[in-house]
């Protein structure tokens, strides 16, 4: 007698076949020869299998993880009581399941490679994605091997499925992040000044986590760089010193940027002081400052500047005094690194020489029917003497409109003549001239004295 199976290959020694283990089983042993029927007995079958003794399958579900070894004897039906024997070996295996369960996030444009991994079941296996959801750019090959560039960030929520090599399948949920792409933010130092404590934080974008801060190159004497990413201290030597800084985020991840620091001279206000003023005369002072970078911000800090003058930003402190008095008043200086000095300032405006016009004429002219007008100005000082080397300017009008400036300077007897524009004659036609300004260096103009004079035709 001699044993045939309709689904394990046997041999004259022994078959092997794999069994998942927690799966039903059945397999059909068969004999040859003899006389049948066949009555079956068995020996060492794996936990969870039974042998039926009239048929021949073997059935059941394993529980335990192993390979086996056991006969069956098959006995015919004849007087003799025939026997065959066959020895038998079956491999129990878990069925596969996905050991991953959380992946390492990637990051846009970063080469990314995650392997899978599967317990139980027989190799080799395939891996795939069942359904989309891979990040752009990442694909899964059959070796279950995540790869690529991911070109976006995000959370990607996808199922991955493997097969053992006797079809058995698992299918796990995963989900990858893709983070943006890690960058330090800050783009340049603010400037450090000599001999004065110096704080800047860094700042940077994408990755995830925390992160931490390392320098590659020199800074400035007198400084250095925490992990937290402050570069703190105060420096002992001016210059302009290069450097990269380094960011890493908690997976390791690195981003580095070249950067500058120029350390110069604290800034400071350098004029000591600005002159006085006079009232009525045209003042100007320009302001200095030594020290700091770039260029510099002028403003007024505190206290009043005297009537008449304003601070431009650009440190000239200019106008016309109004008012006699002494005014206190501090000015702040800005560079371009937001650094700021201040200085105290006094300006004593007094009481100067004045002049004023004590006398206007306006004269019709009438010549070959056409009309005109002379205008003779007369300026005296404040002690009402004829003052010369003035500049007169005033505005002539016909009937209230076209106005015509004209500007002539006094002479030794602190006159000035002005001639108007013709016209041609008619009655009733008015003509006007008003003096708008008196110019001497020194003497500011008193408005107090008669500003007008005109005829009718």
């Amino acid at each position: 007698t001699s044993f045939s199976s309709s689904s394990l290959s046997t041999n004259a020694a022994m078959s092997s076949r794999h069994v998942a283990s927690s799966i039903s089983y059945s397999a059909t042993i068969t004999a040859t020869g003899g006389t049948a029927p066949y009555r079956f007995t068995s020996v060492g079958l794996p936990p969870g299998l039974v042998l039926d003794p009239a048929t021949g399958v073997l059935s059941g579900m394993p529980t335990t993880v192993a390979t086996y070894g056991f006969s069956v004897t098959a006995t015919d039906s004849s007087p003799m009581g025939l026997i065959g024997k066959q020895s038998f070996q079956l491999e129990i295996t878990a069925a596969p399941d996905v050991a991953t369960t959380t992946l390492v996030p990637g990051m846009v444009t970063a080469s990314l490679q995650r392997t899978l991994s599967v317990t139980g079941g027989k190799g080799p296996f395939v891996w795939s994605v069942a359904g989309a959801g891979l990040p752009p750019g990442v694909v899964m090959y059959p070796n279950g091997q995540l790869s690529g560039t991911p070109t976006q960030a995000g959370t990607w929520p996808f199922t991955v499925r493997v097969t053992d090599a006797i079809g058995r399948v698992d299918d796990q949920a995963l989900s990858l992040t893709v983070d943006p792409l890690l960058l330090v933010a800050t783009s340049r130092l603010p400037g450090a000044s000599l001999g004065q404590a110096y704080a800047s934080s860094l700042a940077a974008t994408g990755g995830s986590g925390t992160y931490s801060w390392s320098l590659s190159g020199q800074l400035p004497p007198g400084l250095a760089l925490s992990a937290e990413g402050i570069v703190s201290g105060t420096p002992t030597a001016s210059g302009s010193y290069g450097f990269n800084i380094g960011v890493r985020d908690t997976l390791n991840r690195w981003s580095w940027s070249w950067m500058t620091l120029s350390v110069t001279a604290p800034l400071a206000v350098s004029t000591a002081a600005v002159p006085g003023a006079t009232v009525g005369v045209a003042y100007s002072a320009a302001l200095a400052a030594s020290g700091g970078s770039g260029s510099n911000t002028w403003a007024l800090a505190g206290g009043s500047l005297p009537a008449g003058l304003t601070l431009s930003g650009g440190g000239v402190l200019a106008g016309v005094p109004t008012t006699a008095g002494t005014s206190s008043f501090t000015v702040r200086v800005t560079d371009s690194e937001a650094r700021t000095a201040l200085r105290a300032y006094s300006v004593n405006v007094v009481q100067g020489p004045t002049m004023r016009v004590s006398a206007i004429t306006l004269t019709k002219v009438v010549s070959k029917s056409l009309l005109s007008g002379t205008a003779v100005v007369t300026v005296v000082n404040g002690s009402g003497q004829v003052l010369g080397s003035v500049s007169v300017t005033g505005v002539f009008t016909l009937n209230g409109a076209s106005p015509t400036t004209r500007t002539a300077t006094t002479g030794t007897k602190g006159t000035a003549t002005f001639g108007s524009p013709t016209s041609a004659f008619a009655t009733g036609k008015t003509i006007r001239f008003c003096v708008t300004s008196l110019a001497r260096s020194g003497y500011a103009f008193d408005p107090s004295g008669p500003s007008c004079a005109g005829f009718v035709s």
